[in-house]
């Protein structure tokens, strides 16, 4: 499967829902303390059913895409590894009509599939980010490892992803 032909996954957003009760709802064992709930600020009322698809950067499910491994290549002392910019993530996606999902999006996505066994790896939401002390992007993501559900934040190297990973992003279609 390719990214072009993702499959949906058709999930209701509860906007009338805290973010804390989102978050109840998850069933995380753990929460990172750096994502304040409390300043969190959810815009809209009622429920929505929202298409969403999941985003591959491995290497292999790039190339279709046109994105030759030449952009991709990044030479850190002897290694040589493969990174995509956020920015070329958001746009692949945005030219297929979808936009990257906010973190409220992630936490409905969580609720209803996240135990799903084709999703071992973590999952992103590019369109909510957080800044740690000395201002660099972290983004929320979800993941079933380690035994339990968890919400955390990640690093992303400058703007950077190493397509090495299996990383997962969450897009949410555009209406």
């Amino acid at each position: 499967m390719t990214n072009t032909d993702a499959q949906l996954y058709q999930v209701t957003v509860n906007f009338s829902m805290s973010p804390q009760d989102m978050v109840k709802a998850c069933g995380f064992i753990r929460v990172t303390p750096k994502i304040r709930l409390e300043d969190l600020s959810v815009t809209k009322n009622g429920k929505l059913e929202v298409n969403m698809k999941l985003f591959s950067i491995e290497r292999k499910s790039l190339a279709y895409l046109g994105v030759s491994e030449e952009d991709l290549i990044e030479v850190i002392g002897s290694t040589l590894r493969y990174y995509i910019p956020t920015g070329a993530i958001l746009e692949l996606n945005k030219e297929q009509g979808f936009r990257p999902a906010t973190i409220i999006e992630l936490l409905a996505f969580g609720a209803t599939k996240l135990d799903m066994p084709q999703f071992p790896q973590a999952i992103f939401a590019l369109g909510t980010t957080f800044q740690d002390t000395g201002g660099h992007p972290l983004v929320p993501h979800i993941d079933a490892l380690g035994g339990g559900r968890n919400l955390g934040l990640h690093f992303g190297y400058e703007d950077l992803w190493e397509c090495s990973q299996s990383f997962l992003f969450l897009f949410t279609q555009m209406s």
